[in-house]
């Protein structure tokens, strides 16, 4: 049996993805995201110490985006302060955090952690 709840409301979802190079990774990422039947989310990239020319390409990019924003973490890396000051400046009711290689296979998997995350008593999905 599978349990399928309707959403009442479609909360802002502010999705972070940390990101060192790797532009080709970030980018299936993004394009993934985008064709997500879920379409309230913004997406926080944090740039944590790249050096190729093409991932600061691809974050031109992305600035262009309105759901978009790059941010800066000059500090030296660690996983859980990234994604803390990424929470930080996040605008959304719910956080996702996302790995730069993650690449959606189904277009309704956002929406499907969205009707679990806003269930009275559910405090994480995954």
């Amino acid at each position: 049996y599978q349990v399928v709840y309707h959403l009442r409301t479609q909360p802002l979802v502010s999705v972070v993805v940390p990101n060192k190079d790797h532009p080709e990774m970030l980018a299936r990422c993004v394009e993934s995201l985008a064709k997500s039947s879920y379409a309230n989310f913004e997406l926080l990239v944090v740039e944590n110490g790249s050096t190729k020319p093409e991932t600061f390409a691809l974050y031109d990019k992305l600035r262009a985006m309105p759901h978009v924003r790059v941010l800066e973490w000059a500090k030296p890396f660690n996983y859980a302060a990234v994604n803390n000051f990424a929470a930080q400046a996040a605008r959304g009711d719910l956080l996702l955090f996302l790995n730069n290689d993650v690449e959606a296979i189904n277009p309704d998997w956002l929406e499907a952690l969205v009707k679990q995350a806003v269930q009275p008593g559910v405090g994480a999905v995954g």
